[in-house]
C-alpha cells in the first residue's frame, strides 16, 4: 500500500513537470511563429529583400489572414451586408497578396505555382477569420 502511494505520488509530480513544460514548448512556439510571420511581412515591403516562394506563399498566407480580419471589421462598422461584401472580400483576397508581392519584389509566380498555388493559400481559413469579424462587428455596431 506504501508502495502505491509513493509512486502515484511520483507520477502526479511527473505529470505536473512535463504540462509545465509542455505550456513551456507551447509558448516558445507561438512566440517563435508570431517573430517569423512579422519578419516575412516586413520583407514583403521591403523592396531591397528577395523572397524565396516558401517565403511567398507563407507572407501570402499572413497577408489574407489580416485582410479577413481588418475588412470584417470595417464591414460591420459600415454596416455592409450580402452578396456585395462577400464578393468585394473575396476578390481583396484574391488579388491583393500577389499585387503587393509582384510590386514591391520581383517574383516568378509561375515557378511558385508549380509546387504550391499561391493565389489560394489561406484564403479559406481568412475567409472565416472575415466572416466571424464582420458578424462579430455588425453585431456590436448595430444601431
Amino acid at each position: 500500500m506504501v508502495l502505491r502511494s509513493r509512486s502515484s505520488k511520483s507520477a502526479k509530480t511527473q505529470v505536473k513537470s512535463n504540462s509545465k513544460e509542455s505550456n513551456a514548448d507551447k509558448t516558445d512556439q507561438q512566440q517563435q511563429l508570431q517573430q517569423k510571420a512579422t519578419y516575412l511581412l516586413q520583407r514583403v515591403f521591403d523592396s531591397t529583400t528577395t523572397l524565396t516562394p516558401e517565403d511567398a506563399i507563407a507572407a501570402a498566407h499572413w497577408i489574407r489572414q489580416i485582410l479577413g480580419i481588418v475588412v470584417g471589421i470595417v464591414y460591420g462598422l459600415i454596416q455592409l451586408t450580402g452578396f456585395t461584401g462577400i464578393m468585394s472580400f473575396f476578390t481583396l483576397a484574391l488579388m491583393l497578396p500577389t499585387t503587393l508581392m509582384s510590386i514591391f519584389h520581383e517574383l516568378d509566380f509561375d515557378e511558385i505555382n508549380k509546387h504550391n498555388n499561391i493565389q489560394t493559400e489561406g484564403l479559406f481559413p481568412a475567409m472565416a477569420l472575415f466572416v466571424l469579424s464582420w458578424t462579430l462587428s455588425y453585431t456590436v455596431f448595430l444601431r
